[in-house]
């Protein structure tokens, strides 16, 4: 698969990326594509076993090898990713687009504190990329 050499994952707690919102994610982090010079975040995927892993492997990396294919503009570019197999717990790693400003989500929460009613206009392009996304 994917070697993890030109990820150079940060490892102090202060840069571990908060992904409560994202199911299944156990821990990201914030790392640096030195390749690309770019900021991206490295998650971890930790199944409990390894024969529940072996039995989902190849369902796993087709998923995986579907959305590091998957190039649109308001959905997160997944770079690439890996399976790490040598310890009794595997997981997946997979490396993605460093989104600074988080999820519409978050920035809606963080919106809602200092403007009272926000623009139809900025409402109308959300959901155009949305939709955008699903076509």
């Amino acid at each position: 698969m994917f070697s993890c050499y030109i990820f150079l994952k940060r490892c102090f707690c202060v840069l571990q990326v908060e992904q409560r919102d994202v199911p299944g994610i156990d821990c990201a982090y914030l790392a640096m594509d030195t390749e690309e010079g770019v900021e991206v975040v490295w998650n971890e995927v930790q199944f409990s076993e390894r024969k529940n892993f072996k039995a989902q492997e190849e369902k796993i990396q087709q998923v995986f090898e579907n959305l590091t294919q998957l190039e649109h503009p308001n959905i997160v570019k997944f770079h690439r990713y890996w399976t790490d197999t040598h310890n009794d717990k595997p997981r997946v790693i997979f490396i993605t687009e460093y989104m600074s400003s988080g999820s519409l989500k978050q920035f809606l929460k963080r919106t809602k504190r200092n403007v009272k009613k926000l623009p139809l206009q900025a409402w109308k392009r959300w959901c155009t990329q949305i939709l955008s996304a699903l076509r």
